[in-house]
């Protein structure tokens, strides 16, 4: 196919069809997956994926929707994480009586749909061409090389593991908020509707997720103030519907996103994103993860005008400037920006594909360009499916026998029974204090820890949580302290894994009490609300 111009959509029968074939049919396949994922998750192999996180927050919010405690620590503090997209979740959970396991695979399927939905209705109201659902699908998952499985990275990998987190709906979201601007400037009549329904979707994408919200809605300004055809005061008000988006996000219930934005905290290191290797010494790293997207630059400027498509263009300057800035600074956002990048560089790459090589200068040899940039995204779209399906069979494949080659060392089959097993030996809300990441299957289950390895900027004193966490279980660190920390946030048990936890340091836990093992993690639970080593 050197030409999508030359097939219609006023043919007949099976070629007529055949882009919505092709998309619905695809759709299909990643709907059935999705789904089989969502009831089988993968991620909880690891102790330091997201997964626990997110599901300690559906634990809170479907025990109290609206009045939920901090799903980490035994504190008042919200979470930002508690945002209108979780609660409805969780509603729908709670309704259904469902756990956060339930609560994950609604958020995972809801999401799949949403991206699904966005991406059929943005294109073909952007583009207005029958393969343009098809092609922009397709170019979706097929400009990735390297198989990234990370949040906020569109890979099939990605989506099997973590299209359940916030990203994933604000992602699917944010391309319909992107077709409904489009449809504002072109249809007068319900301008003022699509207004602000857009005021209303910028404000819960914005609390929902901040970082990836704030690319939903920068991207819907820019085609807001540059795409289609429409008069200077319709494009200002519209932006201004999606602006005004960003400042009712302020009186959400639980935090205010604008305010955690601005917390210095926030801007502080993330240890989770290391494996990402994204250094200005490292350009060649960078540009294989951008994949095949950079051929977007070949539609940034409408070949058949010279015109500048100035909603691609400078999103993508914006974003290029941002990702150089940010690394240039060894700030961790710029991983996140990656994938923003890649999504309107796809843009650019569908936009030369769909726009008729015989009215540009390139010619004939547009057509043969065009048809070797459609197999290559094939190919990539194949990979990306054998990628995902690799990292998602070696950790399934793991959880239920126990045998892979070169095990990762954050890699247990057993962090779920473990945790069942925690529960059982203090009493339900109990607090821990738990070794390196085995906070965070401690989170996720009815306990809460004194500290986990990250910086969460609502909760204030979590630097200090952190500092005494480390401290005590520090070979140095002597039992006098160690019983003042266990005072002070009135531990109920000790948790550890056995491979990470120095020799020494465990001989001198064994002091607090009996050790009772399970899987490769250990527990020491006070006995009578009291550690042994702490009784005088």
């Amino acid at each position: 196919m050197s030409d999508f111009s030359t097939v219609s959509g006023k043919g007949r029968g099976v070629l007529a069809a055949l882009p919505h074939l092709v998309f619905f049919g695809l759709a299909a396949a990643f709907m059935a997956v999705t789904c089989y994922a969502a009831t089988h998750l993968a991620s909880v192999v690891s102790y330091e994926r997201d997964i626990w996180h997110h599901l300690a927050v559906y634990r809170e919010l479907i025990a109290a929707p609206f009045n939920a405690l901090n799903p980490h620590v035994a504190t008042d503090d919200p979470s930002r994480s508690f945002s209108p997209w979780t609660v409805s979740v969780a509603i729908m959970a709670r309704s259904l009586g469902l756990d956060a396991f339930g609560a994950i695979a609604i958020s995972a399927i809801a999401s799949t749909l949403s991206v699904l939905a966005g991406l059929y209705l943005f294109s073909k109201e952007y583009w207005r061409h029958v393969w343009a659902p098809a092609l922009m699908l397709v170019t979706f998952f097929g400009t990735w090389i390297l198989g990234v499985n990370h949040t906020g990275y569109h890979t099939i990998a990605t989506f099997l593991y973590s299209i359940s987190y916030p990203f994933g709906i604000v992602l699917g979201v944010g391309f319909i908020s992107w077709w409904l601007t489009l449809r504002a400037l072109r249809s007068p009549r319900y301008f003022l509707l699509y207004g602000v329904l857009l005021t209303l979707i910028s404000a819960a994408l914005f609390i929902t997720h901040q970082l990836q919200g704030l690319f939903a809605v920068g991207g819907a300004l820019a085609f807001a103030l540059f795409a289609g055809q429409a008069g200077l005061g319709r494009r200002l008000l519209l932006g201004a519907f999606l602006l005004g988006g960003l400042y009712l996000s302020q009186f959400w219930m639980y935090f205010d996103p604008v305010a955690y934005v601005l917390n210095p905290e926030v801007r502080k290191g993330h240890s989770a994103v290391r494996f990402l290797n994204y250094s200005l010494d490292n350009i060649p790293y960078i540009l294989v993860t951008l994949g095949l997207s950079l051929l977007g630059v070949l539609g940034l400027v409408d070949l058949r005008t010279g015109r500048p498509r100035y909603e691609l263009l400078l999103s993508v300057a914006v974003l290029l400037s941002g990702f150089v800035f940010l690394l240039s600074k060894d700030n961790w956002v710029s991983v996140r920006v990656v994938p923003l990048l890649v999504v309107f560089l796809q843009l650019g790459l569908v936009s030369f594909l769909l726009t008729p090589a015989a009215q540009t200068a390139l010619g004939r040899a547009g057509h043969a360009l065009r048809a070797v940039i459609v197999v290559a995204l094939l190919l990539g779209l194949l990979l990306n499916i054998t990628n995902g399906r690799n990292a998602y069979a070696k950790s399934r494949t793991f959880l239920e026998t126990g045998q892979i080659d070169a095990q990762p060392i954050t890699w247990s089959r057993d962090i779920l029974a473990a945790s069942d097993f925690a529960v059982s030996l203090v009493p339900e809300g109990s607090t821990v204090i738990a070794h390196l990441q085995t906070a965070f299957p401690m989170e996720a289950t009815s306990l809460k820890v004194v500290a986990i390895p990250r910086l969460f900027a609502e909760v204030a004193d979590m630097l200090e949580r952190q500092t005494n966490n480390r401290a005590f279980f520090d070979a140095a660190t002597d039992t006098e302290t160690r019983c003042a920390i266990l005072a002070q946030y009135d531990v109920q048990m000790i948790v550890y894994r056995d491979y990470w936890l120095d020799d020494a340091v465990e001989a001198q836990l064994s002091a607090f009490g009996t050790r009772q093992p399970m899987g490769d993690m250990s527990f020491i639970p006070a006995a009578d609300g009291r550690f042994e080593a702490c009784a005088g």
